[in-house]
């Protein structure tokens, strides 16, 4: 533009100062009206009166007086030269003009002239148009001062092309000091609408529209265009207080919208040192002109090349929209001072978005910026010049339309390497400082800074191989947490409450170095509170954390992570670190698909404490291999609970995946454990777990290596799962002595177990040389159940259990061993249950009960094609119980071994066939019944000679040998047929085998070998069909103490029923105890029925005695029952003397050897005196069958009857043997001094020593006359 449309000439502008404007009286202040109706101003002479001009009103009003103005056109010019508010209409300032009728005949220049008033002024509402002037310039607007000046709500339209280019003026405001307030004004059709020059005082021009402004072309034939809002400051002057442009609209406007010039061309340069532009919309339209200076044009102006640092601007530019489509942005050029240019939108420019060229003083920041792409290419295509363009704005949104500006999006931004970076902060950590609390995306390159995140946003990198965050070598951030310093590479922490962070696609590289001094330890990432809130997932995802110093060890974590926290780790590379990996204290976290590496230096790969919830999950930890002074583990917790760690590959660490000190109710599922050294799974001290669908190969190398291993009081585990596919899978190496290093454990619960009741099932466990192995006293009970163990090694490596129990209570069923050397070993438990386990094949034993201190049941087991015995209980294994055991095909000794000193076993409902040999018992069998013992090379044999075994109910056939050397109670067995046992003898041949004068019963027999119950295990046959004879029952004789020759009555009752329900063929009676035999009659006359009522009538004996009186019966299978007896007591009446027959009572303790017997003794007894003779003579015979006790008197001494009372002595025997003395007292109740009761007492003893053998009344005496009432029979004293 022309000089000249600047800077007046100087004459010119002294020549208006001096002349000055007219001044009326003063008049009282107040409130003035002014009425373009009235004629004239006659009456302007107070406010009571109107004014006819706004110059009268103005002339006439005191200093600080309002001066209202009608609706009208006033066709004058207004000069303000003392304080007052002048108000036109604000609402509607078209209805106020001030027209200056394009006159050139003013005296000073200015249509509305504010020239060093004398106080504050505010000019609003009114219109401008066809302003006048004095020297050719037109100015609207003309104001100076040191006072406070207010422009607003007006509107002032310019000449358009009806004057020069460059000589219309909306407002011009010159050298002024005092406060300058364009506000809420309109522009158009002008050249310059305003123009700041040498206004030093602070200027705000704010919510102005610009219209349209003039462009026209100039002599040189081009097209200029005016300028909305410019300011010149020159001549030294420097302009510090505060020039504000804020809140502008530009509409059809293709001018430039804000220029400022820190000096003019030919003038001593002069700065402006607080220029603020904000919130404006520089939204303009298309445009052919030559001086496309931009939306803002700052720029300094001096010699010789605008780099003179007396000039140029220092100005803060924000929030803005700058869209010029025909030309640059924003341009700054020359020599300036700080230039921020932060959070607008600069898009949509033909040529640069912000074009800085010059000597520019400094970097300009314009950080934060929407530059209309994302793109890196595109925007830094968009600048030119030494400019800080991180980070970009992503989005171009304005959160505050349709107010003016542009107020972002603060939620995204994105960090690059492109362009300066002005601060001192890091670009990254810059964008955070920025960001509102959504994203940072970082660019691809590498940012060398330390990075501290305090407020919940994401952070996104290009991708782990393209965005690296490294660490510098001086980093001042550390955190404290617990009383712990840490120095880290990145730190997201909340300082108050949580915060939501998601870091995602980084190398955070450590650049070879360690904690920095004050501080304990180095995390590559320090995560404490950081919580997921807006369901995005807080935390760190595929990224990758290396190149940690070497040493010194145990001081720098890959990722810790603290608080109350809950966030994911995802698909991360970590290495490098010096002691664990990963490390997560409390809080509820998610750790998946990362990769761990480790050395021989760190300890953990993943360290998990405290934490009630989580997730550890498809990660691949790897080559944590230290063993001393803390032996390092892939996956470890700590006191936590509700942890999920499934579906991780975890290899070649020390340990596998440990749960440790008070981890309870978590879950291990689905892992793959290969090659780690000491074990794949432990548990210490860890209750109520499940560990399931885990393969775990090896492990190697250690010394007593463990696929998983329980110990430390661990209670209430599931190893295993609900069915085989659920269960875990173990495949442990084949070689080794068993004895030798490694032990190659499948499952461990060692000897440090104390409480534990934990479930191993539906485990399929393939080679090493322990299956499963129960060590220690642990009291709960150990459930081993559904497991498939196979392929232990044989040969001279000796291993040495499928499943061996060493300790504890434990349940083993269900389980399916094959191959294996030794399948089920017990060495020190304290009860077993061995139940429905299938073994398949072994070296040695089934099953062997090695010992045990409780009981031990080996019930439902399917046992066959062992090389051992089937089941060996051995010497210290008592009270084994074996039953309902299927056993087949074992070359061994036996299906089942009682060794010697094995007591109290029960063999009872096995299936034992095609066998070496069926049962060898060995020791004290406490019961063998209800067995299936078929075609082996022996049935059962019995070595040991003092022993009497009892078998009942067993089915033993086709085996050519059955008893051996034992004694046995064999009574109803099957013997394969009706007729019994083929033969008894002393052949090695014989089907039941004598040996050495044994004696076996085995009448009764079964005479069928039915199964009733063909689906249970065992024999169970119908006890209905036997070969033994008819029980007899109720012998009773009418009389049983009798005068010789006298009739008897005799009555029996004969039943076959449970003796096979035969029919009863015959039945006779005994005089002699069974020497010789009469018959007997069917009381219904006729032998028809399994039992019968029998009779016959009998003449006593000639000779008085006492005599076994018996009957028995036989049925039609010719089966002879046992004999039924009673005594009968026969006397000669011709004689004096007592005689007595029935039984009484014993008491418990009568019969001293056994003290505890008690029950029906039979007696009979007589005694005389013959004539002549010196000593009594008769017989006395006594029974007490519960006792075995038979005593038979041999002679009398003497014989003593009294009155009711008679009272014998003699000798006698026991059971045939011996020499006893007895005396026997008898009271005969029907005589005077009988008291009605027959009664009796006898006394038996040992006559060389005198001992006590039976007495009835024991401890009474000798004379007692409350002697033993009889239970039946009668006593009688003969006279």
């Amino acid at each position: 533009m022309k000089a000249k449309s600047i800077i007046f000439n100087l004459a010119v502008l002294v020549a208006l100062v001096l002349i000055g404007v007219w001044t009326v009286p003063a008049q009282a202040a107040g409130s003035w009206t002014v009425n373009a109706a009235l004629a004239d101003n006659s009456n302007c002479i107070s406010p009571t009166f109107q004014c006819q001009t706004i110059q009268a009103a103005i002339n006439a009003a005191s200093e600080g007086d309002t001066i209202n103005v009608a609706a009208g056109t006033y066709t004058e010019q207004v000069v303000i030269t003392k304080g007052l508010t002048i108000v036109g209409d604000e609402l509607n300032p078209d209805n106020v003009v001030i027209d200056g009728q394009n006159s050139t005949s003013l005296t000073l220049d200015g249509q509305v002239r504010i020239y060093n008033p004398t106080g504050p002024v505010v000019f609003k509402g009114f219109k401008i148009v066809n302003g006048a002037t004095s020297s050719g310039t037109y100015f609207a607007i003309l104001t100076k001062g040191a006072q406070s000046r207010t422009i607003q709500n007006s509107k002032i339209i310019g000449h358009g092309n009806s004057v020069g280019l460059g000589e219309d003026y909306g407002l011009w405001a010159y050298t002024g000091t005092g406060e300058l307030v364009i506000s809420n004004n309109y522009f158009k059709n002008m050249y310059h609408a305003i123009l700041l020059e040498r206004q030093s005082g602070a200027t705000t021009v704010e919510n102005n529209t610009f219209d349209a402004l003039f462009t026209g072309t100039y002599t040189d034939g081009y097209k200029y265009g005016g300028r909305a809002i410019e300011a010149i400051t020159y001549g030294s002057m420097n302009v510090t207080s505060l020039q504000e442009i804020k809140g502008n609209k530009f509409v059809n406007f293709a001018s430039t919208g804000v220029q400022f010039s820190g000096g003019f061309s030919g003038q001593t340069p002069g700065k402006f040192t607080n220029v603020v532009i904000e919130d404006n919309n520089f939204d303009f339209a298309t445009t052919d002109i030559t001086n496309l200076n931009g939306a803002v044009y700052l720029k300094n102006v001096s010699t010789p090349s605008n780099n003179d640092p007396a000039g140029g601007v220092s100005a803060n530019i924000r929030n803005n929209v700058v869209h010029v489509p025909s030309g640059n942005g924003i341009i700054v050029t020359g020599l300036n001072g700080t230039i921020t240019i932060n959070n607008n939108s600069i898009a949509g420019n033909l040529f640069y978005g912000l074009k800085a060229d010059g000597s520019l003083g400094s970097t300009i920041d314009a950080s934060s910026n929407y530059w209309g792409s994302t793109d890196l290419a595109t925007v830094a295509g968009n600048i030119s010049g030494t400019v800080d363009f991180t980070p970009l704005l992503d989005s171009g949104t304005d959160t505050n339309d349709p107010a003016p500006g542009f107020q972002p999006s603060l939620s995204s931004l994105t960090v690059h390497t492109l362009g300066s970076q002005t601060s001192s902060t890091g670009r990254i950590q810059e964008s955070i400082n920025l960001v509102s609390g959504s994203t940072v995306n970082v660019a691809a390159g590498t940012y060398t800074e330390q990075v501290t995140i305090t407020k919940s946003l994401e952070l996104i990198g290009a991708g782990e191989g393209s965005t690296t965050i490294l660490a510098p070598t001086a980093r001042a951030g550390s955190v404290t947490h617990n009383g712990t310093t840490h120095d880290y590479l990145l730190a997201a922490y909340a300082t108050n409450g949580t915060i939501d962070v998601r870091v995602e696609g980084f190398t955070l590289d450590v650049n070879g170095q360690n904690k920095t001094t004050g501080t304990a330890r180095l995390d590559g990432v320090f995560f404490r509170d950081v919580k997921d809130a807006s369901g995005t997932l807080a935390g760190l995802f595929a990224s990758t954390i290396h190149n940690f110093a070497a040493t010194p060890a145990y001081e720098s974590w890959g990722l810790a992570v603290y608080g109350d926290s809950l966030l994911t780790l995802n698909d991360n590379d970590i290495s490098d670190y010096t002691r664990d990996g990963i490390l997560v204290i409390g809080g509820n976290v998610t750790v998946s698909n990362n990769t761990v590496t480790g050395s021989a230096t760190p300890l953990n790969g993943i360290n998990i404490q405290d934490v009630t919830t989580g997730a550890v999950t498809s990660n691949t930890i790897t080559g944590h291999t230290r063993s001393d002074p803390w032996a390092a583990g892939g996956i470890v917790a700590w006191t936590s609970s509700g942890l999920t760690i499934s579906g991780n590959h975890v290899n070649g660490n020390f340990y596998g995946i440990n749960l440790e000190d008070g981890s309870n109710n978590n879950f291990i599922l689905n892992n793959e454990l290969t090659d780690n050294i000491k074990r794949g799974i432990t548990l210490s001290d860890a209750d109520n777990n499940a560990v399931s669908g885990n393969t775990i190969i090896g492990p190697v190398g250690g010394t007593d290596d463990v696929a998983i291993g329980l110990s430390n009081g661990s209670t209430g585990n599931m190893i295993g799962g609900s069915t085989q596919v659920d269960g875990n899978t173990i495949t442990m190496a084949t070689s080794g002595y068993w004895a030798s290093p490694p032990l190659l454990y499948a499952i461990w619960v060692d000897n440090t177990v104390g409480a534990g009741s934990n479930t191993i099932q539906y485990n399929t466990i393939t080679g090493g040389k322990r299956g499963i192995q129960i060590d220690g006293g642990n009291i709960g009970t150990t459930t081993i159940a559904n497991n498939t163990i196979s392929n232990t090694p044989t040969g001279p490596e000796y291993p040495i259990f499928g499943i061996g129990i060493n300790g504890g209570t434990v349940n083993i069923t269900s389980n399916t061993l094959t191959n294996t050397v030794r399948p089920i070993e017990s060495w020190g438990a304290i009860n077993l249950e061995i139940t429905g386990n299938t073994i398949d094949g072994s070296t040695y034993d089934g099953i062997n009960l090695g010992s045990f201190s409780g009981t031990a049941t080996v019930i439902g087991n399917n046992i066959h094609g062992t090389q051992g015995n089937g089941i060996l209980a051995r010497e210290l294994a008592d009270n084994a119980n074996i039953d309902g055991n299927e056993i087949y095909n074992v070359t061994g000794y036996a299906a089942i071994v009682i060794e010697t000193g094995s007591t109290g076993a029960k063999i009872n409902n096995n299936y034992l066939h095609e066998n070496n040999g069926g049962v060898a018992a060995n020791a004290q069998t406490a019961e063998f019944n209800n067995n299936i013992i078929l075609n082996s090379g022996f049935g059962i044999l019995l070595n040991a000679p003092d022993t009497t075994f009892e078998l009942h109910q067993n089915s033993i056939v086709g085996n050519p040998l059955n008893l051996n050397l034992g004694n046995a109670n064999v009574e109803m067995n099957w013997w394969g047929d009706s007729s019994g046992p083929s033969g008894v003898g002393s052949g090695i041949g014989s089907p039941i085998y004598l040996y050495n004068s044994n004696t076996v019963d085995f009448d009764p027999w079964l005479c069928d070998g039915t199964d009733t119950e063909n689906s249970t295990p065992g024999f169970q046959p119908n006890l209905d069909i036997s070969c033994a004879g008819p029980v007899t029952s109720n012998v009773v004789a009418n009389l049983n103490l009798v005068p010789v020759g006298a009739l008897i009555t005799l009555t029996a009752n004969v039943d076959d029923t449970s003796r096979g329900g035969s029919d009863i063929l015959s039945a006779e009676y005994s005089l002699d105890g069974g020497g010789t035999w009469a018959g007997m009659q069917a009381q219904d006359g006729a032998f028809d029925a399994v039992g019968e009522d029998v009779t016959a009538t009998i003449t006593a004996p000639s000779a008085p005695g006492v005599y076994d009186l018996c009957v028995r019966g036989t049925d039609v299978g010719g089966a002879i029952g046992e004999s039924s007896c009673i005594l009968l007591v026969v006397y000669d009446p011709a004689a004096g003397f007592v005689t007595g027959a029935g039984w009484i009572n014993s008491p418990e303790g009568a019969y001293i050897a056994y003290p505890d017997l008690s029950g029906k003794a039979t007696f009979g007894f007589v005694a005389k005196y013959k004539k002549g003779a010196t000593v009594p003579d008769g017989n006395t015979q006594f029974q007490f069958k519960a006792g075995d006790l038979d005593f038979k008197s041999t002679s009398y001494e003497w014989l003593v009857v009294a009155g009711a009372r008679a009272q014998f002595k003699g000798t006698g025997a026991i059971n045939g043997a011996g020499e006893y003395g007895f005396m026997l007292t008898a009271i005969d109740g029907q005589i005077s001094g009988g008291g009605g009761v027959d009664r009796f007492r006898i006394k038996i003893w040992e006559k060389s020593t005198d001992k006590i053998i039976y007495d009835n009344m024991l401890d009474a005496a000798d004379d007692a006359t409350q002697l033993t009432e009889l239970g039946g029979g009668s006593i009688v004293i003969h006279k």
